[in-house]
């Protein structure tokens, strides 16, 4: 038993990374946590005892699976361990591209099954894997499997759960619950529409001369050990404690939130930087049109800000790259101080990427409620008259709209952007142990910080005074306009490559369409078998055009890859039976997929063209100007 429970135990490990299962050798399988009685497998939960599962587990098993399909695959969530036999048929039973995870939530129940059954011939080889233990750890993994693709099986989801496990009917609400949520994030990750992408891309080469010379965020790495940073959001709950960070000014590294910044000023407090992350025109004419800056204040951002933020700002600049792949890969590997920081989805996130990178601890969160506090959006000192009245849309009917914890223990309204950026937080905290200070003073809670008031928060860490405010660590960069000129040639050396990328991608698309063209108007419906298998064959070259778009022609994926994996996702709702309907609809979304990839790669290849011209212009200004 010894050795099985040790084979079991490296099979199971081999699928999840993060977590430690060596702690299982100290979970002793007693007769108060799990016992077998009159042929049943009981275990203990809040000191009465619960049936694990049937004595006949092959039956139990058919049972739980009769509503699945075959042929379909599916992203199986299984709720408890104690019934191998059931394992042992999902993994036999469902497709090779389905996949499973097991949760178990009693670590007894788990050690049980792992000294008695056999798992190994079904777990640890990527199709069903084995979760237990802490929470936290829990859901980081289940991030991770996200990550892996899996969320290709969005609208498959399906929960089985053991009969008596509704006595972990919270647990098992929360691990669904952020599973689909980690989904969702990955998704709205994508990007929007491709008009947004474009909007991106206009203006990353309108900043050209900005991510030339740009600061690096490489310039202030640790540069603050051992002081704490401050991030002011723009929360309804800053009106509580704004007042007080005057007492900190000088002794903490602020960052402001642009929507924040006037609030800090009118406090008589001079941040030493500001963060922004929206691209569009609003945000400079909210907060940076006709606006006034001090000289040494330094703003952070990435490079996709809206053009006239830079070049009107009078600070010093740290622009980083938002992504490590795709179009912006791409674009900040021609700029030397252009360094990616995993900056999430909101300006409080960019300061707090920053504030990690400077080796600020703590970092203390203020403003920051995630959550529609006491109705309003944002605080009254940082809301503006171009926003409207300051009411957000939390009706119950708004698909919008979540309910989650406040810090107070009671449920808030928020919405899905809101879940984005503390789920930002929270992976932050869970990967990496970063000590995170929630002073906010109301909102949702944030997992994993640290909850005080703003007034503790100065009087335990704001102790000493900094060194030297950040803008005075960052560099006096000059770059020559020969300097200039050379960069302006590589960047139109690579985007005349990326245009022969879109063109190729556009003409195997094109090629396909015209293939499978033919069976616009055929008679699905009383097709013979034969026809059907035809026509999946001559279908799955489409396959092919997905796989090079992702596998080869990787900086320009962004601009496709919503498109791809939304219908990824529809396909594998469809299911795999041979059916004239499933096979319609597959040939639909197919036909759609091609016709939106060549309407995507003319799109973006007139931006190059525009990008082109625009630097070319640059470039004979520059020259006429000579070398200064």
């Amino acid at each position: 038993m010894a050795n099985r429970y040790k084979k079991n135990l490296a099979a199971i490990a081999r699928s999840n990374p993060t977590i430690e299962y060596a702690g299982m050798e100290e979970i002793a399988v007693l007769e108060e946590y799990i016992k077998k009685e009159d042929g049943y497998i009981k275990f203990a939960k809040d000191k009465q005892w619960y049936c694990l599962c049937s004595k006949n587990t092959l039956a139990e098993a058919e049972f739980y699976m009769k509503d699945l399909e075959e042929t379909r695959d599916y992203l199986l969530v299984v709720f408890g361990a104690g019934n191998a036999t059931l394992l042992r048929r999902l993994h036999q039973k469902t497709t090779d591209a389905t996949k499973i995870i097991v949760i178990e939530p009693n670590r007894a129940v788990l050690k049980y099954v792992m000294i008695h059954d056999d798992l190994t011939s079904f777990v640890g080889d990527g199709k069903m894997v084995v979760l237990s233990g802490e929470a936290a750890l829990i859901e980081q993994m289940l991030a991770y499997y996200v990550n892996q693709e899996w969320d290709n099986l969005a609208k498959n989801v399906r929960v089985i759960s053991l009969n008596n496990y509704h006595v972990y009917a919270a647990e098992r609400h929360r691990y669904v619950k952020y599973l689909l949520s980690s989904i969702d994030s990955k998704l709205k990750l994508l990007g929007t529409s491709l008009e947004d992408n474009m909007n991106g891309l206009d203006n990353l080469y309108k900043n050209i001369d900005e991510c030339i010379s740009t600061n690096s965020v490489e310039e202030i790495r640790d540069k603050y050990q051992g002081y704490p940073a401050i991030i002011v959001a723009a929360g309804p709950s800053l009106d509580k404690n704004i007042h007080l960070l005057k007492e900190a000014e000088g002794k903490a590294l602020i960052i402001a939130c642009d929507a924040s910044y006037t609030a800090c000023k009118q406090q008589g407090v001079s941040p030493d930087a500001v963060a922004s992350i929206e691209r569009d025109y609003p945000t400079y004419q909210y907060y940076y049109k006709d606006r006034t800056f001090d000289e040494d204040l330094v703003l952070l951002g990435p490079a996709v800000l809206w053009p006239d933020i830079y070049t009107e700002f009078p600070g010093k600049k740290l622009l980083m790259a938002k992504n490590n792949e795709g179009m912006e890969e791409w674009w900040s590997s021609n700029f030397e101080n252009m360094v990616f920081l995993p900056q999430g989805s909101s300006c409080a996130n960019v300061a707090f990427a920053v504030a990690r990178y400077a080796g600020c601890s703590p970092i203390i969160l203020i403003g920051q409620d995630l959550a529609y506090t006491d109705e309003k959006k944002h605080s009254a000192v940082t809301h503006t008259e171009f926003e409207g009245d300051n009411v957000p849309d939390v009706e119950e009917e708004n698909p919008l709209m979540r309910w989650t914890k406040g810090i107070d223990g009671t449920m808030v309204k928020t919405d899905i952007y809101y879940d984005l950026f503390r789920s930002y937080f929270e992976r932050n905290i869970e990967v990496y142990g970063y000590h995170v200070i929630d002073a906010t003073e109301g909102g949702a809670l944030i997992k994993g910080t640290e909850i005080m008031t703003f007034r503790e928060a100065i009087d335990t860490y704001c102790t000493r005074p900094l060194e030297k405010r950040l803008y005075y660590h960052l560099k006096d960069i000059k770059k020559s306009n020969k300097e200039y000129i050379e960069i302006y040639d590589n960047v139109l050396k690579s985007a005349d490559k990326l245009s022969k990328d879109l063109e190729d991608i556009r003409q195997k698309a094109i090629s396909h369409y015209n293939k499978v063209r033919k069976y616009n108007g055929f008679d699905f419906a009383n097709a013979s078998e034969q026809q059907l298998i035809q026509v999946v064959l001559d279908m799955t070259a489409a396959n092919e055009i997905v796989d090079y778009i992702i596998e080869e022609k990787k900086q320009v994926l962004t601009y496709y890859q919503q498109n791809i994996k939304q219908t990824i996702i529809f396909v594998k709702e469809i299911g795999n039976d041979l059916t004239s309907q499933n096979v319609e609809r597959n040939f639909k979304l197919q036909v759609h997929l091609m016709r939106l990839v060549e309407a995507t790669s003319l799109v973006v290849e007139k931006h190059l063209g525009e990008l082109r011209q625009f630097i070319e212009e640059k470039k004979r200004q520059r020259e006429q100007e000579g070398d200064k």
